[in-house]
Formats: C-alpha cells, sequence, structure tokens
C-alpha cells in the first residue's frame, strides 16, 4: 500500500520528510470512511422502512455513536494532514535554504533569482495550502469504494452498470487530467515570464521614461505573456470544468438508468419497492464526496506541478554543491572571527566567464598584486574592464581558474574559504540592506547613532535594537547607511565599489580627506573603485585595468 501511495507526488513529497504513512494513519481514514458509510446505510435503511411512526431508540443510539466515531476520526486525520504537511513545507524550505548558502555567488549569477524566490516561497505555498486537504480524502475514498459493494448486495446490475460506466469515465478523466497538467505547468513558465517583466517595470522604471520604445516593448511583452498566462489558466479551467461536468453527468445518467430503464426491463426485482429508493439514496450520498474527490484531483495536478518546480530547483542546488565538493549533512554552522591580517598575495590570479558553448566571453588576468597592512588601494580603469571581478577575485566570493593566493604567507583553501573572507567588509555598487542587523546585534547601539548622526541620517533613521527604523531612502542615503553598517563590522580590510559616485560633494570630501586616512590610521586596509582623479593623493597606490592588462602606479602617475 505504502508503495502504491508514494507514487503519488504529493504523497511521496510528504512522506519523505514526515513518514506520517503509519498505522494511525490508514486507521483513522479507515474509521472515518467507514463510519461515513455506515452513516449512509442507516440514514438510507431507516427511510427505506414502511412504518417509520415509532422511534426506534436503537438505531438511533448506533447512529450517534457511529457520528462521534467520524467526527472524531475525521478531525484527528485533518489535524494529522495539516501538521505533517506544514512540517514538510517547513523541512523544505528549511533544506533549500540551507543548501544555498552553501552555494557559491557564480550560482546566483547564472540564474534568475526570482525564480528561485518564486520556487521556494510561492510553489511551497501551494503545496501547503492545499496539500492536507488533498491527503485527507482517503475516508471520501473509501466512502466511494464502499458505496459500489453497497450497491453490488442491493442489486448485481445496478453494480455492474455502474462499473462499467466508471471505467469508460476513467479513461476520459486520466486524459483531461493529463491536459490540466500541462496547462498548469504552461501557465507556471508564464507566470515566471509576467515576473521578470513586471520586475523590469519596477526596478528599470527611469530607464523606461528616458526610452518610449523600450517601455512600449516591455509593455507589449508584458500584455502578451498576460495573455498566455491567463489563456493557459483559463484552458486548465475549462478542461477541469469538463471533467466536473462529465462527473455529474456520470451521476445523472446512472440514476436514469436506474430510474426509467432497470424497473422497465426488468433488470431487477421490481417487486421489492424500495430497491429503487435505496440505490436512488446511495447515489445521492456518494456524488458529494466524488465530487470533492474531483476537486481534489484538479489541487493535486497544481501541487503536482509546484513539487516538481521545488525538485528541479532542489536537484540544481545537489549538482552545484557537488561539483564544488561540499557535503551538505557534514556542514556545520560556525561562526568565525576574522583572523589577523598582515599581509595578502595574489600569484597569476586569473578567472574567464563562459558561454553556454563553454566559449570564453570575458577573462581577467593574470595578476599578481599584493596588499599589507594599511595600505589604501585604488583601482582605476573603463566600465567593463574587470575592476569587480578582481574585487570578487581578491574578496573569495570567486574562485580563481588560475593562480593561487596567499594570506599571511600561507595559501588560501578555497574550498573551504570562509575564514578567509571574514577578513573583508564590503560595499560592493550592488549592495543590499537586510531589514535587521544580521550578525551585529552586540554592537555598541551608541557607536551606531553617532555614525548615524556622522553621515546626516541621523533624521532619516534611527537603530532600535536590531534593525533600523527606515530603509526608504535615496540612493547616496542608503550607500552611507551600507557605509555605516561595514564600519560597524569592523574587519581588516574594507572594499569600496565605486562608493562616493552618488555622494554628494560633501561626503565625497570626508571619504577621500577624512574616512580612509582615519582608516589607515586604524591600520586598516582599504581596496576602493574609484574614477575621483582629484583625490588619487589619498591613496598609497593605483591599480589601473585596461585592455593590454593591469598596471601598477604611484598615485598621480599615469600608467
Amino acid at each position: 500500500m505504502n508503495d502504491f501511495l508514494t507514487r503519488i507526488p504529493l504523497v511521496a513529497f510528504v512522506q519523505h520528510y514526515c513518514k506520517f504513512l503509519n498505522r494511525k494513519f490508514f486507521l483513522l481514514n479507515l474509521l472515518s470512511g467507514l463510519s461515513s458509510t455506515a452513516i449512509v446505510a442507516l440514514v438510507n435503511n431507516t427511510a427505506a422502512k414502511k412504518n417509520v411512526s415509532s422511534f426506534d431508540l436503537s438505531t438511533f443510539l448506533i447512529f450517534a455513536i457511529t457520528l462521534v466515531c467520524y467526527i472524531v476520526a475525521t478531525k484527528t486525520l485533518m489535524n494529522i494532514t495539516f501538521e505533517v504537511t506544514e512540517d514538510a513545507v517547513d523541512s523544505v524550505r528549511k533544506s533549500l535554504f540551507r543548501k544555498l548558502r552553501l552555494c557559491d555567488l557564480e550560482f546566483f549569477e547564472q540564474r534568475n533569482r526570482d525564480t528561485i524566490y518564486d520556487q521556494i516561497m510561492k510553489s511551497t505555498a501551494t503545496i501547503a495550502q492545499t496539500g492536507a486537504f488533498i491527503l485527507a480524502t482517503g475516508p471520501e475514498l473509501i466512502l466511494i469504494v464502499m458505496f459500489y459493494i453497497y450497491i453490488f448486495f442491493l442489486s448485481i446490475t445496478a453494480f455492474l452498470i455502474a462499473i462499467t460506466m466508471l471505467m469508460a469515465a476513467s479513461f476520459f478523466f486520466i486524459k483531461k487530467t493529463n491536459e490540466v497538467e500541462k496547462c498548469f505547468l504552461e501557465a507556471a513558465n508564464h507566470d515566471q515570464q509576467v515576473s521578470g517583466f513586471l520586475s523590469g517595470l519596477l526596478f528599470g522604471f527611469k530607464e523606461c521614461l528616458l526610452n518610449s520604445r523600450r517601455d512600449t516593448d516591455l509593455a507589449s511583452e508584458f500584455s502578451a505573456s498576460s495573455t498566455d498566462l491567463a489563456d493557459s489558466r483559463i484552458l486548465a479551467g475549462k478542461n477541469f470544468s469538463n471533467i466536473y461536468a462529465f462527473v455529474q453527468m456520470f451521476f445523472y445518467v446512472l440514476l436514469a438508468i436506474i430510474v426509467f430503464l432497470m424497473p422497465v426491463l426488468g433488470w431487477h426485482n421490481t417487486n421489492d419497492q424500495m430497491m429503487t429508493f435505496k440505490l436512488v439514496s446511495a447515489i445521492f450520498f456518494v456524488f458529494i464526496p466524488t465530487a470533492n474527490v474531483v476537486r481534489m484531483i484538479n489541487y493535486n495536478t497544481q501541487v503536482s506541478v509546484a513539487i516538481k518546480g521545488v525538485r528541479e530547483l532542489g536537484n540544481l542546488i545537489d549538482e552545484r554543491l557537488q561539483k564544488n565538493s561540499i557535503q551538505v549533512d557534514s556542514t556545520k554552522d560556525e561562526i568565525y572571527s576574522p583572523p589577523d591580517f598582515a599581509s595578502l598575495e595574489l600569484k597569476d590570479i586569473e578567472y574567464s566567464y563562459y558561454d553556454a558553448d563553454r566559449m570564453a566571453t570575458f577573462s581577467v588576468g593574470p595578476v599578481s598584486f599584493k596588499l599589507d597592512q594599511g595600505d589604501v588601494v585604488f583601482i582605476c580603469g573603463r566600465n567593463g574592464s574587470g575592476k569587480t571581478t578582481f574585487l570578487k577575485l581578491l574578496t573569495g566570493l570567486y574562485k580563481p581558474q588560475k593562480g593561487e593566493i596567499k594570506q599571511n604567507q600561507r595559501t588560501v583553501p578555497f574550498n573551504h574559504n570562509q575564514i578567509y573572507r571574514e577578513s573583508f567588509a564590503a560595499v560592493f555598487s550592488d549592495f543590499h540592506l537586510f531589514q535587521k542587523l544580521h550578525g551585529l546585534h552586540e554592537t555598541d547601539p551608541d557607536k551606531t547613532a553617532e555614525l548615524l548622526t556622522l553621515f546626516q541620517l541621523d533624521y532619516k533613521t534611527k537603530r532600535t535594537g536590531d534593525r533600523f527604523s527606515n530603509l526608504d531612502l535615496s540612493t547616496g542615503q542608503r550607500k552611507r547607511l551600507a557605509l555605516i553598517i561595514a564600519l560597524m563590522e569592523d574587519k581588516p580590510i574594507y572594499i569600496f565599489d565605486e562608493w562616493a559616485a552618488d555622494q554628494d560633494p560633501h561626503f565625497r570630501e570626508y571619504f577621500y580627506l577624512e574616512l580612509l586616512p582615519r582608516l589607515k590610521r586604524e591600520g586598516k586596509t582599504v581596496v576602493a573603485v574609484t574614477h575621483d582623479d582629484r583625490f588619487f593623493d589619498s591613496c598609497d597606490r593605483i591599480l589601473w585595468f585596461q585592455d593590454d592588462g593591469i598596471v601598477e602606479t604611484e598615485p598621480n602617475i599615469e600608467p
């Protein structure tokens, strides 16, 4: 039985995490299904009696006991299904989150992060919202099976007719269910496209305002994808409507055969005047459970699509971790402190980006570079010359494809380089501000308030506990807040990627003429990407990225 049930995607998904297919689960299904069948039989037989004027106490007591059994069993079963479904979803969310933490930056940059977000949040929400109801359809399935057994004892002829019709209906049902699943798969793809175009408008609004062709093209693409999404869901709905209407027709045709044809054709003993009544009432009792099962099968199709998406994401992550020789089960959450820093050296570092055909599209290196404690180094070069890629290599976010990195004269092992990465605090050009001060709970609130005042943000936001009260800031203000957070981390090496580009003259001068010298006096090391040639005197040397290679010079000396 377990092997059969685990072929159902939802059952297999939940069973993998919660092992709910046990004796208690099956007994509850059986008790709920049999008690509901007993209620139908008691009501049906009592209504069919010729003399119903007298109160039958024994039958009523049996009915009451059976009803209590049904309610208790059904309620307990529903509670179990809600618990195991949510526990399974909780487990898979935590598992995916934990594995994503172990991935490398390239994995995220090579994939649509919106898709990853949707698979973890939207897909698991779909599973959680409907999974419990699907798993709790066991009693209704048992009631349907008992209905056919009941018909068999009432009339073998009616039973054969019902079974024949059921087999014919099953072929139609399976075909339409597959069509519904196909439609939902197409809808999921269109949904991702619609989300992408919507993100384009929300995050690229200024670019759209500056280019009417871009704006019109984006609107056209969004409209077309939205229509495709609606069409896919409409087609899925129509196919489901066909299934639902067919189920209704199935019961009405069965009723018509029993009521109109069987007595006339003499297909059962018509001397029993209650025979037709019992058959008809049994059909009406089983109609609603059958309709519910059909609905759950439709929901199961949607859940199966969601589970498929979650599994595909999980497989992609597992493949990446396997490629990087990372064992998830053996990896423990560890907190590392920044190591003592004296020197850092890059020797003949190389890195290339590749297209789908494994052809190199852009390369950086070979780069040799040395950094000592207290150095302030500027990086200059045109856009696209490899400056940001170099920073990612320097900070251990990218693994060099050739060459080596030494810290304090020791080679950095890049399979486990978290200790090395702890040396850096960075404000990249695409920085992110977290809702909470993760990892900075124990920092001094007074120091935070002092920095907010220094960077003229105290009137815009304040530190309240482990978060800032407001993150709705301008680009320059957000960069200043990101810098404050970096300073609170108190790391040996600071990385600034075009930090001053969005600042007004006051904060630009403060950055170059006051902050960088202060960090140097404190023994901090700074690597900053900049184009502010007026402030080149603020550094010890400059690393120039050019088409023909990388050149290191003294301040104010062109390569």
